[in-house]
């Protein structure tokens, strides 16, 4: 589990041991193609923290499921897509929820906020079907690749995050940390080139790319060039 006591972010803010610690050599070793998930990875070891928030009984709302959901199965969750091929419980946008007002307990919105077009609107919808004491679990890019084109819209810094759950809505921001720093990020993009030039013997480029990338980002965590950022905000009373 991690644990901020600011939404800054810097060194200080998260203990360097920690910050890649559900993400080991053995991994990439034992799936070499896990290349392609590494990315969420990155962010995902923040699920936990966002989750010691949710009692039993509590109802997520995981907002863009796509075809797995972040959220365990086990967990009082409803799925929301807008592709009817994921088969969430709901087919719907974010923009315009088909719920009701604050009748979720907390959010789940992981790498889907950069897909919609209108942020501001987006956010207000959370305001309005959260509850009050509610939480939100955001994950979202800002250094990557075009993709889900062409509904590609944004890109977000910790800064224009900060702003938006400042500006709309009565949110507490409570942890906000880069997901990735300038290794990861940088040598992920170049590994998603080298699998679409290599087709099925990537692994070959990649693994090593990716061994490299964990290593120097655990002796140097840069956080100025990150493929996102993970929020995790209260909603007041």
């Amino acid at each position: 589990m991690f644990i901020a006591k600011s939404a800054r972010i810097g060194r200080s803010s998260v203990n360097m041991e920690h910050r890649l610690q559900n993400i080991t050599y053995r991994n990439l070793f034992k799936k070499p193609y896990y290349f392609n998930s590494l990315i969420k990875a990155t962010s995902n070891r923040f699920l936990m923290q966002f989750l010691s928030h949710v009692s039993p009984g509590d109802v997520i709302l995981d907002i863009g499921c796509g075809s797995e959901s972040v959220i365990q199965e086990y967990r009082n969750k409803i799925k929301i897509d807008i592709l009817t091929q994921n088969r969430p419980h709901v087919v719907g946008n974010a923009i315009n929820i088909p719920l009701k007002n604050l009748s979720v307990d907390h959010i789940c919105c992981s790498w889907v906020y950069e897909h919609l077009e209108e942020p501001i609107r987006t956010l207000e919808e959370f305001n309005r079907i959260l509850k009050p004491n509610g939480y939100i679990y955001l994950t979202t890019n800002f250094a990557w690749h075009l993709h889900e084109e062409p509904r590609d819209f944004y890109r977000f810094t910790k800064y224009g995050l900060s702003y938006l759950f400042n500006s709309y809505g009565k949110w507490k921001i409570i942890f906000l940390e880069a997901t990735a720093g300038f290794w990861v990020t940088i040598l992920q993009l170049i590994n998603y080139k080298l699998a679409k030039t290599f087709g099925p013997f990537h692994p070959i480029f990649t693994l090593p790319l990716q061994l490299l990338g964990l290593f120097l980002e655990r002796l140097d965590f840069d956080a100025s060039l990150s493929a996102g950022h993970c929020l995790i905000a209260h909603k007041a009373e």
